[in-house]
């Protein structure tokens, strides 16, 4: 019968003690390396611009001046990058800045296409010569001054616009209740209320009360039809107790007589 071989049961060598966290150090360090070698060529591949290009644009929103197919072949050319590495704010201020754009937002839809939704200015009236205002009282210059026919003219300084549109909608109601509409509205340069009304009528308000003066004008307006011979031309509505009157004879073209009327 073969003797038992003997186990060693005595304290654990120093050396085989220092060896055991060394090589879990060392598998652990290989674990990380390849971890991170593996997503640093899922970075790469991420950033190389022939994988995953973005092949289609597409514009959605209800547009009445602007063109999709221009503004997606326009974002086509100008894409630098992939999916994941197109340039989304730089697409967006690009669209952002064309005529007649009000607001756009861009994304992504997996795996190649890049949607923008875009909402069109929405002309309110127009603003001096060429510019437009939008529904917010925001003004907006589109190509040649384009917009639609029969928007009211608003003027005055560029820093009054806010101003000019907030009397403009007040004014437009209380003459509408006269049964008159408002064709061109604002400030001169010496900051006096004019107004030009369908027909040809003109009402001066001046710079200041304009609110009261022309709550005092609706009032007056009646007055000033009782004689079908004739129809105001210019109303000024300037004086502290009453306001001039410059008339027209109705049938004869030309004609002015001036007086002055009592509030």
């Amino acid at each position: 019968m073969a003797p038992k071989r003997k186990t060693a049961t005595g304290p654990e060598s120093p050396l085989k003690r220092w060896m055991a966290p060394l090589r879990r150090a060392l598998a652990l360090t290989g674990g990380v390396l390849v971890v991170g070698t593996t997503s640093a060529m899922a970075v790469d591949y991420m950033r190389d611009p022939h994988h995953l290009p973005l092949e289609i644009v597409r514009v959605t929103g209800e547009l009445r001046h602007l063109d999709k197919q221009r503004i997606e072949a326009a974002v086509a050319n100008a894409i630098d990058g992939n999916f994941f590495t197109v340039d989304m704010a730089g697409i967006r201020d690009q669209v952002q800045a064309l005529p007649w754009v009000d607001r756009v937002s861009v994304r992504r839809v997996w795996p190649r296409t890049l949607v923008m939704d875009v909402t069109e200015q929405q002309p309110y009236a127009r603003w001096g010569e060429q510019a437009l205002v939008n529904v917010r009282g925001e003004v907006f210059a589109p190509p040649e001054g384009k917009g639609p026919d029969g928007l009211v003219r608003l003027f005055g300084p560029e820093a009054s616009v806010e101003r000019v549109v907030s009397f403009y909608r007040e004014a437009a109601a209380r003459l509408a209740a006269a049964g008159l509409v408002v064709e061109r509205l604002g400030l001169d340069e010496r900051r006096e209320w004019h107004v030009e009304l369908e027909g040809g009528l003109e009402l001066v308000i001046g710079q200041e009360g304009e609110r009261a003066r022309l709550a005092r004008f609706v009032d007056t307006y009646p007055l000033l039809l009782d004689d079908p011979a004739r129809r105001p031309a210019r109303v000024d509505m300037r004086y502290t107790q009453g306001f001039a009157v410059s008339w027209k004879t109705v049938g004869s073209e030309g004609q002015m007589n001036k007086e002055k009327g009592d509030a």
